[in-house]
């Protein structure tokens, strides 16, 4: 658990930077999962489809490996 707190901390900095990544906003929201952050995930995956709508299908196949 320590390495996704670390990794959702480097994924919250950089998008601070640059909030429109939408790969850090998916894996943001892998991250958040992993943490047992169901809601915050699903609204980091639905920011990341926003902002680049061909990231659907990849983050779709991202939750189904995870699950």
């Amino acid at each position: 658990m320590a390495q996704y707190s670390e990794a959702l901390e480097m994924l919250d900095r950089e998008i601070a930077k640059s909030p429109h990544n939408a790969i850090a906003q998916a894996l943001r929201g892998i991250a958040l999962s992993a943490l047992g952050r169901p809601g915050e995930a699903q609204e980091a995956h639905a920011r990341a489809a926003r902002i680049e709508p061909g990231l659907r299908a990849m983050i779709r196949r991202l939750l189904r490996h995870a699950a």
